[in-house]
């Protein structure tokens, strides 16, 4: 027998030379329908096993049931430096390279996805080869049965492999780095403003440039090279992922679709796909299964399909309606959805763009198009947010200040009344008592000295009463400011306080000197916070001295109570009516307000821009 073989192998060979020279370099392919031939059948049998032309060096089969042969005849003429046969698909299962030496096949290489990164001829994504000068004759097994196969093949020489390697991976480089700096982007944009899309952004956009690694073979070769198992089913897994993302997403960016029943269509479209990529997953061999692998495998470029075509369907309702983000969506899809409806074609066999740039980048170029696009228009939702948001906080402080004022007005009514009644009504009462007695007393109607003492006494309580009534409604009333001035009315609280006896108050202000009619706002404002201090210290610091400091600055005004009481605790300070009257009065003009609660005492410090007062005050 191994003699009769050596027989036929000069006729063999002689047949192969004829081949070669009909073809591009001597490639001729060879399909296995059973997959059970050997090296030694195909090489001594090829006449009953007819060639495939293969001028082009590709062959696009599509979803496929057979293994395929590689015949390489190398004649006299093959240049000695196109020392490499280059396998142009990165996701061969399984890849038998055999040199025929002395007319016999041997094998020296097994490689393929199902076999870990390392044991390839050449650290690369393709499937690299070196030819040896002892042979003129190889044989590659090309084993991707059951699955999509779109085949390339060429020789070439080791810096020109070299050189085409570092041009796809630089590409790449670029590409990736480009897709991080718009997944910081997003991790920015989410931390900044809590939204679940930038999330959604950052997953879409991770899970889909995994899967462009993966189709390209550099997730094989950087991220899981000793990891064959999940080699061959990352793909699948990571197109299904990003499938199931970007349904999400694209709900979150254009704010919800108003269909329904596309909703429902969608939804059910995501959980198909979820159980897809749980079936790439599930730690059986599914090579056990071959026949519903390969069905498994033809629903996912349709899933993709219906997918492109559903998507496009809610987007063109969503425009219908008026939403602009839908159409901003639908410009960002468009190249993304072409390249990913030609891939799938092409994985399908209806077409055949094998060994094309397009196929090589056509899909990570319409994934970073669009990926770019939604971030801009990310940009513009962001910018949208963000002035809604303003409006939102502007349209709250309008209305806060609004209810400030009203409060502020309020109490400045109520004080007046209660001062102007305590002026008019218990003035006048307490002066019609105090002329009775003294009438009584002028009269001498009463004879008994005992009661003209006590009468007498009467008459000065009712006068020193008549007199405290008067300083408390010219202190709790804002009219004071108008007849005697600024610093005069804070002069005369600060009296009034100190009539007690029990709490001494001194006064400082500084810079007061020039009355400015355009601050009468603010100085009635002072007023009263001045006045709600120094009641708050009375009542409650136990303090026996306070220091009150007012100074005018150019722009703006300070504010320093200081006393030597026992302090507040915080909860207290909070719950005071008193202080969050103060609070309110400086917040309505954007003033700060800070509290040092300390154990020698409480020191409250006020600072209001006269300068942002005046000139909303100007234009309100």
């Amino acid at each position: 027998m191994r003699l009769k073989r050596l027989i036929l192998f000069p006729a063999l060979l002689g047949f192969t030379c004829a081949a070669a020279r009909q073809g591009d370099n001597g490639f001729k392919l060879i399909e296995d329908t059973s997959r059970s031939l050997t090296a030694a059948e195909v090489l001594y049998k090829a006449d009953a096993h007819p060639f495939i032309p293969a001028s082009s060096q590709q062959f696009n089969p599509g979803f496929t049931r057979s293994v395929f042969w590689i015949l390489l005849q190398l004649d006299s003429t093959t240049v000695p430096a196109a020392n490499r046969l280059v396998i142009g698909n990165v996701h061969i299962n399984r890849l038998d390279f055999y040199q025929v030496i002395n007319g016999k096949p041997l094998r020296s290489y097994l490689t393929g996805d199902h076999f870990p990164f390392r044991t390839r001829p050449v650290a690369s994504t393709e499937f690299c080869f070196p030819l040896s000068n002892e042979s003129r004759v190889y044989l590659v097994r090309v084993d991707k049965s059951f699955e999509s196969l779109q085949l390339t093949y060429r020789l070439t020489g080791s810096e020109q492999f070299a050189e085409s390697t570092t041009t796809r991976l630089v590409i790449t480089g670029v590409f990736t780095g480009m897709i991080l700096l718009l997944l910081v982007f997003g991790l920015y944009m989410s931390v900044l403003t809590r939204q679940r899309m930038y999330l959604l952004y950052i997953a879409y956009l991770a899970a889909g440039w995994l899967w462009v690694l993966s189709d390209l073979g550099y997730g094989f070769k950087y991220l899981w090279p000793e990891n064959p198992w999940f080699a061959s089913r990352a793909r699948p897994f990571f197109s299904q992922l990003t499938l199931i993302l970007s349904v999400q997403y694209l709900v979150y960016f254009v704010g919800g679709l108003a269909s329904l029943r596309m909703r429902k269509i969608l939804n059910a479209l995501s959980i198909l796909a979820l159980v897809f990529a749980s079936t790439a997953l599930l730690p059986v061999d599914l090579a056990k299964y071959p026949s519903l692998y390969l069905f498994l495998l033809k629903l996912i470029p349709a899933t993709s399909l219906v997918y492109v075509i559903l998507g496009l369907s809610a987007l063109v309702v969503e425009i219908y309606r008026n939403n602009r983000m839908a159409l901003f969506y639908l410009g960002a899809l468009i190249p993304l959805m072409l390249m990913v409806s030609v891939n799938a074609l092409n994985h399908a066999g209806m077409i055949n763009i094998t060994g094309t740039s397009l196929e090589q980048f056509g899909v990570p170029a319409g994934y970073l198009c669009e990926a770019v696009i939604l971030c801009f228009g990310m940009v513009i939702q962001f910018n949208s947010y963000r002035l809604e948001k303003n409006r939102i906080q502007e349209a709250y402080e309008l209305q806060r200040r609004q209810a400030i004022s009203a409060v502020i007005e309020t109490e400045t009514n109520e004080r007046k009344r209660i001062g102007d009644e305590l002026h008019d009504i218990a003035g006048s009462m307490l002066s019609a008592a105090r002329m009775n007695i003294s009438s009584l007393q002028e009269k001498n109607i009463i004879g008994d000295d005992d009661a003209r003492r006590k009468l007498e006494t009467a008459e000065q309580a009712i006068a020193k009463v008549s007199d405290t009534v008067r300083s408390l409604s010219h202190a709790i009333s804002p009219a004071a400011l108008q007849l005697t001035g600024f610093k005069t009315a804070v002069s005369n609280i600060a009296g009034y306080f100190n009539a007690a006896g029990k709490l001494r108050f001194e006064v400082s202000m500084i810079g007061f000197e020039i009355h400015e009619p355009a601050l009468e706002p603010l100085y009635t404002t002072l007023y009263n916070i001045v006045f709600e201090l120094m009641n708050n210290t009375a009542k409650h610091s136990g303090a026996s001295e306070a220091f009150i400091q007012l100074v005018r600055h150019p722009d703006s005004v300070t504010l320093l109570a200081e006393d030597n009481g026992k302090g507040m605790e915080r909860p207290g300070l909070q719950a005071t009516r008193g202080l969050n009257s103060v609070r309110n009065r400086v917040a309505h003009f954007n003033g700060n307000l800070s509290i040092d609660n300390t154990t020698t005492g409480l020191v409250i410090s006020i600072e209001i821009p006269v300068t942002d007062y005046a000139t909303k005050n100007s234009t309100g």
